[in-house]
């Protein structure tokens, strides 16, 4: 993300490369990922455990802003790399350290990956999906963003004291606090959960907030209002509805919640989703074609955000890769060159 807003990156990488450009001479596949993850970088090869390798990264350290490092916490150090020492060659700079569990605490010379992430920040669970391993790898992803975010109130910060700082980032940090059903549990007693017939969290819909099987797919509705539930009663030819006891406000609605799914489903099955998704935005009903990986990469918003970007790599030809995430009006960043 720094790279693509024009940020000068040198990637170093051990002597016989990362281990997932090994993977690419078993699925080549894989080098696109390379180019998205580390295009607009440049790249060195550094034997860490030697004296010179170690030379190397200091000289580095000495005219560089930013360290960004994803070791276990303690391997840095035991490279004689550690924020302390680098820190005293370099005061202004900013270190930033995104690991498991965080520089501090019990588990923080764990090693981890994103699925360890996952599952001890309750995000398995929350998602009930504790069997086999998560589809996305959401915590490694997040964990850039908020290293990228961290790095830049600190460098924010040395602009206005001239003092760099340590950025300590932890995926199990980041996956807690976006769990919010982790957050909201304790909050809500056991009677309120009876009260809506729930035992737990997890069993909590709102209601006519759901994803409903169409003719040939699935779309995302989002109804929660009064006024927009009144507007789904005349959409679906049941305005009948609109005076029925078990959904005359949100909270029937939410007693009721089986049969008001039931009824909504029974609609959407008759129709094609491209046909629904017209009617319910021409309604103002909020709503959303669930899209499979060809639509999305051909979905016309995208496309127009150019969130699809081509570039050229040396082995591959040309690889498709997301486009810039943050859109700025003075300073739009670019992507021109591949993974080093």
């Amino acid at each position: 993300m720094l790279g693509d807003m024009g940020a000068e990156i040198i990637k170093v990488e051990p002597q016989v490369g990362e281990a997932l450009r090994l993977y690419t001479y078993i699925n080549p596949s894989l080098q696109s990922m390379l180019s998205l993850l580390h295009r607009n970088k440049k790249g060195i090869t550094v034997n860490l455990q030697t004296k010179e390798g170690q030379q190397i990264i200091k000289k580095l350290v000495e005219k560089m802003d930013i360290l960004v490092e994803n070791f276990t916490p303690g391997v840095m150090e035991k490279f004689g790399l550690g924020y302390n020492v680098l820190k005293e060659i370099n005061p202004r700079l900013i270190y930033t350290s995104i690991s498991g569990f965080g520089r501090t605490g019990p588990y923080s010379r764990r090693t981890a990956f994103d699925m360890i992430a996952q599952a001890m920040g309750g995000i398995m669970h929350a998602i009930q999906q504790e069997d086999g391993p998560p589809k996305l790898f959401i915590a490694d992803m997040l964990g850039g963003i908020f290293g990228a975010l961290g790095t830049l109130i600190a460098l924010h910060y040395r602009e206005r004291t001239g003092k760099g700082q340590l950025v300590d980032i932890s995926m199990q940090d980041i996956m807690f606090a976006l769990n919010l059903k982790a957050h909201l549990q304790d909050q809500i007693t056991d009677e309120r959960l009876k009260k809506l017939g729930k035992s737990s969290l997890l069993d909590i819909r709102l209601p006519l907030y759901n994803s409903y099987k169409t003719r040939d797919g699935h779309i995302a509705i989002v109804a929660l209002t009064d006024r927009q539930w009144r507007r789904m009663c005349d959409i679906m030819g049941r305005p009948q509805l609109k005076r029925d006891r078990r959904f005359l406000n949100g909270y029937r609605r939410l007693k009721n919640i089986d049969e008001l799914d039931a009824i909504v489903t029974e609609w959407t099955r008759t129709l094609p989703t491209d046909k629904i998704f017209n009617i319910l935005n021409e309604h103002k009903i909020p709503c959303g074609k669930v899209l499979n990986f060809e639509q999305v990469r051909n979905d016309p918003q995208i496309i127009a955000r150019n969130m699809i970007e081509e570039i050229d790599t040396e082995k591959f030809g040309k690889i498709k890769v997301p486009g810039i995430l943050i859109k700025l009006s003075e300073s739009p960043g670019s992507i021109y060159c591949h993974e080093p």
